[in-house]
C-alpha cells in the first residue's frame, strides 16, 4: 500500500511506474534510500497508485489512476515535451490523491543531489502534475470509486471525434472527455448486470463502445 512505502517515487523501483520497453532513455532525479542506488533509464512516468489501463493517441498519453478512498484522475500528458529534458512524469502518489495533498512526515525515500541527501516533500510538491480531470468518490447523485480507462474516439465522422472515454466502476458511469475543448460530459447508464471491469472502443462501428463486466459480459452501449 502507497500509505505505507513510497516504492511510486523510488526511481530506482519499477513500482508505480510506466516504463519504456527496451528503451532506456530518461533522465529520471534520484530518489532513493541510499545514493549509492542506480536510477532506472527507463522510467516515463512515476507516483502513480493503480493506473487502470494507459492509452497513447498521437502525442499523447492517457493515465486514469485509482484513488484509495477520496478522488479518482485522469492525467494527460503531452509526450513530445518528453524530449526535452528526458525527466518522467511525475503523478505524486503517495503524496497526492488526485489533487489532494496527503500529509506524510515521514518518507523514507531521500533526493539526492550534489553529494547532499534531502527530504523529497519539496520536490514532490513542486514538480507533481495535477491531473487534468478528477472527480470525489463522494458525488452528489451516487457514489463513485475506481476509475475504469478507455480510448478515444478517432473516426473523423463522429460526432464524439478524439473524445476519450472512460467508465467509473462503482457508479456504472460513462464519461466522454473533450481533450481539446477541455469539456467533459457523463452518461448514466442501465443496469448492466454487473460493474465495468473494461472498456474499450468499438473499431469497426462508429459512435459504439464496448465494456466487460465483473459478471462475464461483453456489451455494446450505442453513443447518444
Amino acid at each position: 500500500e502507497g500509505f505505507l512505502h513510497s516504492d511510486p517515487l523510488d526511481t530506482t523501483s519499477p513500482r508505480g511506474k510506466i516504463l519504456f520497453i527496451n528503451n532506456a532513455i530518461s533522465d529520471p532525479d534520484l530518489l532513493a534510500v541510499d545514493s549509492n542506488y542506480e536510477v532506472r533509464r527507463d522510467i516515463l512516468a512515476f507516483g502513480l497508485r493503480n493506473p487502470w489501463k494507459t492509452v497513447e493517441y498521437k502525442n499523447y498519453l492517457f493515465v486514469p489512476d485509482i484513488g484509495k478512498a477520496k478522488e479518482e484522475e485522469l492525467n494527460i500528458v503531452d509526450l513530445s515535451n518528453f524530449t526535452l529534458d528526458k525527466k518522467p512524469y511525475l503523478f505524486g502518489w503517495p503524496h497526492y490523491e488526485g489533487t489532494r495533498y496527503n500529509s506524510i512526515k515521514f518518507n523514507q525515500i531521500l533526493l539526492h543531489t550534489n553529494n547532499s541527501s534531502s527530504n523529497i516533500n519539496d520536490y514532490v510538491s513542486k514538480n507533481t502534475l495535477i491531473p487534468e480531470v478528477y472527480y470525489s468518490h463522494n458525488a452528489p447523485e451516487n457514489y463513485r470509486a475506481a476509475i475504469i480507462g478507455g480510448g478515444v474516439i478517432e473516426f473523423p465522422t463522429s460526432k464524439y471525434f478524439e473524445h476519450y472515454f472512460f467508465a467509473d466502476y462503482l457508479s456504472n458511469e460513462l464519461f466522454a472527455y473533450d481533450f481539446n475543448k477541455k469539456e467533459l460530459k457523463i452518461f448514466p447508464l442501465d443496469n448492466l448486470g454487473g460493474n465495468i471491469t473494461s472498456l474499450a472502443i468499438n473499431p469497426i462501428k462508429n459512435d459504439s463502445i464496448l465494456v466487460t463486466t465483473l459478471s462475464g459480459s461483453l456489451i455494446e452501449i450505442s453513443l447518444p
